[in-house]
């Protein structure tokens, strides 16, 4: 357990939507805002919007899971297979029928360089989250990625310490009961 900040609070994410508009939206203090804040004996999250803002507080000792992790669109994998595969069989295919020819190599490198893309969208996606539950269902927390715009570094290592900062701070909030 790291050393107690003097205003209880350990951790904070902050994140608006993804995208240009809500960026150029952010810069006039116009954007949605959705905060995450792990204090030493509560979690606050906050999702605001231009109709309203709503405030959640759960109590430590009732948070039931703490989730966090990672996705990666793996449907990106499989389209780069395919036009890998259509590089090599469309000239094949090409050229064995009697129709209008196109030239193969235009082909090859064409559906090649769609599979490249593919697998590079692949590499740089990640949707990283984190969350907790209070028990039922209801799970309270963020899906965020790197911002690109603002140049904000986020990786799943650090999604992970939080994870378990949060983590410590419950198992320790429960066994004070």
């Amino acid at each position: 357990m790291p050393q107690q900040p003097d205003d209880g609070l350990y951790l904070r994410i902050e994140g608006r939507r993804g995208g240009l508009i809500s960026f150029l939206l952010t810069l006039l203090k116009l954007s949605p805002v959705t905060t995450f804040k792990c204090y030493n004996n509560r979690i606050e999250f906050t999702k605001s919007s231009l109709s309203g803002e709503q405030l959640v507080t759960i109590p430590l000792a009732a948070v039931t899971a703490i989730l966090s992790g990672f996705a990666k669109p793996i449907s990106y994998i499989v389209a780069g297979v395919v036009f890998i595969l259509l590089a090599i069989i469309g000239p094949i295919l090409n050229s064995a029928s009697d129709g209008l020819k196109v030239a193969n190599g235009g082909i090859a490198i064409t559906c090649g360089a769609i599979s490249l893309l593919f697998f590079l969208v692949y590499i740089l996606k990640k949707d990283m989250s984190i969350s907790v539950q209070n028990g039922g269902d209801v799970t309270y927390g963020l899906v965020f990625k790197r911002s690109v715009v603002e140049n904000i570094p986020v990786d799943i290592e650090k999604v992970k310490a939080a994870g378990r900062l949060i983590n410590a701070m419950v198992l320790q909030a429960t066994s004070q009961r």
